[in-house]
This record gives structure tokens, sequence and C-alpha cells, in this order.
């Protein structure tokens, strides 16, 4: 297959891309990087128009997206251009071809007491809301939804992830404060590269979480990261994100139920060990 991979220079497409060659598909790469292989803005409509009728995809991956969540809340209409005009543009322009979309959600669609089904959804911030509109432009054509977290290595420079910041710190004796009471379902860069490489082959339709089997609290989760690495944790404290003042409001329940992507994969995701044994390896 040919993919079209929209935001392909950020920490999940700079791994992703690879993955997908790796499996035998071709890859072409969109970012508004000047650099980039094919350097477009993403809410231009005949700027987009004119990348898909160059490449010529069978599918389109669209993981362009603001995810500060803070400046979505400064800025909702930075929020909107990034989260919801991208995927209104994609939805123009792929609507009734046979070109198919999977669309990077987040599970920050949803707050209060998880796991949570895709039908309950209930943003608390501008970031959740927009992704959730961004979801609503794909739901008019063929396409799949993905709500989702992710862990793992960032190999792009100056951009680190949560495990980068967490070795980074632990090494460091960094002082920090591991949160307790956010809870989380993530997989792994690969297992979710490896996800969405399957998604693209099969072309299912529907909104779907798509995490680990189970959850934990980030606070879980570095430490065990860090026990596995041999890292020490004295430097860090523990705390409640519910306590600390926030410009914006933040889920702290965000465990997804997957079990709708389980039966439509046939097989089961992984649990949050495999996730953490995965995470390890990308810095033992």
């Amino acid at each position: 297959m040919k993919f079209l991979v929209m935001g392909a220079y950020g920490l999940l497409g700079s791994r992703l891309c690879p993955a997908l060659e790796v499996a035998g598909h071709r890859v072409v790469k969109q970012s508004r990087w000047r650099e980039a292989e094919f350097s477009v803005e993403p809410t231009d409509l005949a700027s987009v128009e004119k990348l898909i009728s160059t490449t010529a995809p069978d599918a389109v991956i669209n993981l362009n997206a603001l995810t500060d969540v803070d400046r979505c809340e400064d800025n909702p209409v930075e929020a909107y251009r990034a989260n919801v005009r991208s995927a209104e543009v994609l939805a123009t322009l792929l609507q009734g071809t046979s070109i198919y979309l999977i669309h990077l959600s987040t599970d920050q669609v949803y707050s209060g007491k998880g796991p949570h089904h895709e039908r309950q959804v209930l943003p608390c911030n501008v970031y959740g809301l927009s992704k959730y509109a961004g979801e609503l432009a794909c739901q008019a054509m063929r396409a799949s939804v993905l709500r989702t977290n992710f862990v793992g290595h960032s190999i792009v420079a100056g951009r680190l992830g949560f495990t980068d910041w967490l070795y980074r710190a632990f090494s460091e004796d960094q002082k920090i404060t591991l949160f307790e009471d956010v809870w989380f379902s993530p997989l792994h860069i690969d297992q979710l590269a490896s996800a969405l490489e399957w998604v693209g082959r099969k072309q299912p339709n529907g909104i779907f979480n798509l995490g680990a089997r189970d959850g934990i609290s980030k606070a879980g989760f570095a430490l065990k990261f860090a026990e596995r690495l041999g890292l020490d944790t004295s430097s860090a404290g523990l705390g409640k994100l519910a306590e600390k003042p926030l410009r914006a409001p933040r889920p702290l329940d965000m465990q997804l139920e997957v079990n709708e992507f389980e039966r439509l994969r046939g097989t089961a995701l992984p649990d949050i060990d495999l996730v953490i044994n995965a995470a390890v390896a990308d810095y033992s």
C-alpha cells in the first residue's frame, strides 16, 4: 500500500513511517516543516488537494495536531485550525473517493471515572473539545478514528516524550513530582505503529479506543519504568494533579476500555507490563 502520513516528522510520525516501510509499504510524508518531503499547510484546501492528487495514496494517516493543552486553552482559534480544520480539509477531499482515512485522536476526549467506553465522551478542556470536533468531521466518510495515548523514546531533536522526560529526570537526580491521581492506558509507540499498520490494511470504519488493556497511574508507570532500568527515584516525590493550579483543566482518569478494538482485530492488546517492558527496551 501507499500511505500518505500527515504530520510525519513528529514524535509518532518519525517512528511510524519507518515501521510502515519495514512492513513493505510505500510512505510519503507531509509536514509544515520546509525540509519535509512534502511541505504543505494542512489547513489549506487547495494545497492538500494538490498533495493528494500528486501522491495518489491508498490511505491517509492524519497525525497533525496541536497537543499543548495550555496553549489550546489560551488560543482556541489556533486549536480549531490545528485540530479541527485540518481534519475538515481531509474529510472534504477524501469523501466519495477510494482513499481511506485514519485519524488519530486522544484519550483526553474523556473525563470522569474510567475505563471509558467509546460512547462516554466528555471533554473538559479546549484541547479535548477540539479533538472531538475533529473526529466529527471524519464521520461522514470511510475512516477510522483512533483515541489513543502512547509512550516511548523520541528520535526528534528537541522533542521529549513522557519516558524521555522520566529517564532524564531520574538519571540527573532532578526533583520532580509524580502524579498518583492521573491514570491512563498507553501503548508503546511501536505497538501503536503495528496497530496502525493493521488498520491501514483492513480499513475498518468507526471510532475505537486504542490503548493498553488495563491502566496505571502516571506515578505507578514512572516508578516501574525506573525500577526496571535500575534508576534512582529518591529525588522524585508523589503528588496530586488535582491540587495543582492549572491554566487548563485536565482529566484525571483517561483509562480506556479497548474491547471494541480487540474484537475487531481478534487479538488482545498489550497490558501495561508489556508496554513498560517495551519502553524500558528503548533505553536499555
